[in-house]
């Protein structure tokens, strides 16, 4: 499933050409592994960052969802 997302997400690229496309709650639940009520309890929580809003969409940027993973990542190996 995660690698589903990776190739769905991974071929979006900013109009400058970089490459750090948005994402959907949906997508950020799955990189993850969680629900989409807990992906959302967690932006709530100041866990994840907040959302970009674009009319009534809510987007994340794949490179901040990551950030958060490396993040919780490092602080479980320095433990």
């Amino acid at each position: 499933m995660k690698m589903e997302i990776r190739k769905a997400i991974g071929s979006a690229t900013s109009a400058d050409g970089a490459h750090d496309p948005l994402i959907r709650d949906v997508e950020g639940a799955a990189l993850l592994g969680c629900s989409k009520a807990t992906f959302w309890r967690r932006v709530a929580d100041k866990t994840f960052p907040p959302p970009i809003k674009i009319g009534g969409m809510s987007r994340w940027r794949l490179s901040e969802i990551e950030a958060v993973i490396n993040q919780a990542a490092s602080s479980r190996d320095a433990a």
